[in-house]
């Protein structure tokens, strides 16, 4: 009875016991749905943050950066790579991770953790402390709202450590050392020599804060057709017909560089500042080869300097509307497709305006006339303003001129960022006492405070001080801007950096073309022809006088237009070509002739141009080359083509030494000169012309007012095309051309005689009394010979 008893009551016990537990056990599991609940929620809430927040400026690690090296992204807290992460760094793989605090658990595929207990299975986990939830592969974090997918990375408070990337960035600020920048939030220190591989700052501590995101500008200036790798030992230029050559820079280092610089970043730009002609390569190169490089360079946008108009307006335009998709110029006319560009930046918008700085302004320089800039990018501005949200406008100006002539246009209301080419910067040009501290050998910037009426602004004007005449240093670099925008996208805090591009591995595709171009500058030293005797310029034969250079020079430029239908629009066939541009005392020997020789016969290479004058306008520009001829003190003397001939005399006749002007029709089947009609304004007759000579004092207003039509063919290129498939060069004869009339004799005048009838009487008997005394003598003597000598018989 009391084991019975005592049964009973354990088993109540027990029953209670289980009651309490069940009900414990409900209250746990309840407890912990409500909380799966709420992180699944709060979790989905932060992960629509992340996708709606905008993502950061990319910082580019490397200077030598390479399709082929490691290069780190940082993307508003996110690490994107197969970098191996440190320091509250989560890693997914093709199970998806979410964490904070270090704190998880899981069961059964799906885990919940709190105050530092986990477990898990099936590789999904859900953290209450950080409250994250992942699926696919996707993550999301509360302190720093990060999320990854297959292999993504996000980390907490903005820090992230990789060792292949090396990067660490901390509230905006990055140091990096496979590039070897040095920054600071608001200024930028070059002491360290970035471009030859100095060091970085260290990495700030962690912020609580999350940074704003950085606009990144990448820019370059005076390029100077400096496009040609180069060999590191000697700065002399790679060619293409030695294999496993030690070469760097160039195009295909920069190409490479622009390729890895913005990768994923959608606030990145590159700016091309201008002056990318010039140097000895636009001599003999021109523009297409230039045209090629920016073409696949490809710029967000690109100034041109005042190189573009030096052989005229329309090949100018040419090369300005061939890249029409990137060039940016505010202040010619006909204006070009873009006097600025508008790129959207987040939540900010960047204009960039373009400019061009010429000397002669609103002159009509052939198909471009040049206004003033600074009022071109005032009525821009206002343009942009209306059109745009001034308030998140940030406008940048870029273009050729003087560091003070930048500093103005900083100084204009509206314009935020100047970036200048064309300044010689290497001669002693330092930027204001503010600043000094914070520039390099490479990078010249400064900022400009200035008020107006509403508000005070800052503004910036950078440029680079690129070496051309350098092996390496300092001449294959590259600027960059990053600045941090906000919602109200004010500009402060800029900071500056220069990096070289001297070390990236060579892009394909710009190899193929250098390698290309490399095979013209070849082409123009081999041999074109043989040269059976000297070929001259020297100046008392070709500067006032008919000679067979300037003869060549004419005839190949008439040569050069026949085929482009030039004469079907009129039928003549004249070249002239000023003696003033060739080089005084130049000559060929005899022997193998390059174009490269040519070019060292002329003085400034020139397209050539078809003006239509009339017979008499013909005849008033022939009149002045005419006078000219055995005039030292003049340079306008001009040599023409074989179908002119012009006959003149040693003295003016009604003010004129020309006599006559003879040419050949094109139509003409027997290719005999005949007489130009002078009187019949109805005749036109085409010319061909050089640019030079368009531009002469002398003959500007003759012929530059006329309608030139422009050829794409510079003379040293007609001269090539001329004698190219020639075996021996025939050089045209000398005489022919420029005729002198020979003075007929002149009779002496006569003289009036006095009279001498009387004289001429007196002569005339005293001759008859000779003449009949002589007669008489003759008959006497034979007489008293017969009667002294008998048998002499007297008839």
């Amino acid at each position: 009875m009391e084991r019975s008893y005592s049964s009973h009551r354990v088993f109540k016990m027990l029953n209670r016991r289980t009651s309490l537990l069940h009900t414990f056990i409900c209250v746990t599991a309840t407890a912990l749905l409500v909380a799966g609940c709420s992180s699944y929620i709060y979790a989905q809430d932060a992960s629509r943050k992340a996708e709606t927040q905008p993502t950061s400026q990319s910082e580019v690690s490397s200077a030598d950066m390479s399709a082929n090296s490691s290069v780190s992204v940082l993307q508003n807290g996110t690490h994107t790579g197969t970098d191996e992460p440190k320091n509250e760094t989560q890693t997914g793989t093709d199970a998806s991770q979410a964490a904070t605090s270090g704190t998880e658990a899981a069961t059964s595929g799906t885990e919940a953790a709190t105050n530092g207990t986990q477990a898990g299975t099936n590789g999904t986990k859900a953290a209450t402390s950080g409250t994250q939830t992942a699926t696919s592969g996707t993550q999301a974090s509360t302190n720093g709202t990060q999320t990854g997918k297959n292999g993504t990375q996000a980390s907490t408070n903005e820090t992230q450590t990789g060792t292949n990337g090396t990067q660490a960035s901390t509230n905006g600020t990055q140091a990096t050392t496979n590039g070897t920048q040095t920054e600071t939030n608001s200024t930028e220190s070059d002491k360290t020599n970035q471009t030859a591989g100095g060091g970085a700052h260290e990495p700030q501590p962690p912020s609580s804060s999350e940074p704003p995101p950085l606009l990144s500008i990448f820019f370059v200036n005076d390029l100077q057709y400096d496009i040609f790798p180069i060999h590191p030992e000697n700065g002399s230029f790679c060619t293409t017909d030695q294999e496993g050559q030690n070469c760097v820079g160039g195009l295909p280092s920069l190409k490479s560089y622009m390729n890895d610089a913005c990768i994923n970043n959608t606030r990145c730009l590159w700016l091309n500042a201008g002056n990318t002609l010039g140097g000895d390569f636009f001599r003999t190169l021109k523009f297409e080869t230039a045209l090629h490089a920016m073409q696949l360079l490809n710029f967000s946008a690109t100034a041109v300097g005042p190189n573009v108009l030096k052989y005229g307006g329309e090949a100018g335009r040419s090369y300005i509307d061939a890249l029409n998709e990137t060039v940016v110029v505010s202040n010619i006319e006909p204006s070009p497709p873009h006097k600025s560009i508008t790129f959207p930046v987040g939540s900010c918008n960047v204009s960039v305006i373009g400019y061009l700085e010429n000397s002669e302004l609103d002159a009509d320089i052939h198909g471009v006339s040049v206004k003033n800039y600074t009022q071109s990018i005032i009525g821009e501005i206002e343009r942009i303003h209306k059109e745009q949200n001034a308030s998140n406008l940030i406008t940048v100006v870029i273009g050729s001129s003087s560091i003070n002539k930048s500093r103005a246009l900083a100084s204009i209301d509206g314009v935020d960022f100047v970036f200048f080419s064309g300044a010689n910067l290497s001669e002693g040009a330092e930027p204001n006492n503010k600043d000094k501290q914070n520039n390099s050998q490479y990078v010249f910037w400064e900022t400009v405070d200035k008020k107006s009426a509403n508000k005070t602004a800052t503004a910036y004007v950078a440029s680079l001080r690129v070496n051309h005449s350098s092996s390496v240093a300092g001449r294959f670099i590259i600027g960059q801007m990053q600045l941090p925008i906000a919602n109200s996208c004010r500009v402060a805090n800029a900071s500056f950096k220069a990096f070289d591009y001297v070390n990236s591995t060579a892009d394909k595709r710009a190899l193929d073309l250098i390698k290309l171009e490399l095979r013209i500058l070849q082409k123009q030293n081999e041999s074109l022809t043989k040269n059976n005797k000297n070929l001259t310029a020297e100046r008392d034969l070709c500067c006032h006088s008919e000679c067979s250079l300037g003869n060549l020079i004419t005839d190949a430029m008439v040569a050069a237009l026949q085929g482009d239908g030039t004469w079907s629009k009129n039928g003549t066939r004249i070249g002239m070509y000023p003696a003033k541009y060739l080089k005084p005392n130049s000559t060929i020997p005899e022997g193998n002739l390059t174009e490269l020789d040519i070019y060292g016969l002329i003085e400034n290479d020139a397209y050539i141009y078809s003006v239509l004058l009339t017979g008499q306008q013909l005849k008033d520009t022939l009149e002045i080359s005419i006078n000219s001829i055995n005039n030292s003190n003049s340079t306008d003397f001009l040599h023409v083509s074989g179908f002119l001939q012009i006959e003149y005399r040693q003295e003016p006749k009604n003010s004129s030494k020309i006599a006559a002007i003879k040419t050949v029709s094109a139509a003409s089947a027997s290719m005999l000169l005949s007489k130009i009609n002078v009187s019949d304004a109805t005749a036109f007759y085409n010319v061909s012309v050089p640019l030079t000579l368009l531009k002469m004092d002398s003959y500007k207003k003759l012929v530059g007012a006329l309608n030139a039509s422009f050829h794409l063919v510079t003379t040293v290129e007609a001269v090539t095309s001329y004698i190219n498939s020639t075996v021996i060069l025939p050089l045209p004869a000398v005489g022919g051309r420029l005729v002198l009339l020979e003075s007929s004799p002149v009779l002496p005048p006569l003289v009036p005689c006095k009279d001498h009838t009387a004289t001429i009487v007196i002569v005339t008997l005293i001759v008859a009394a000779l003449v009949v005394g002589l007669v008489y003598g003759i008959w006497r003597w034979r007489s008293i010979r017969s009667h002294l000598l008998p048998g002499y018989i007297n008839f």
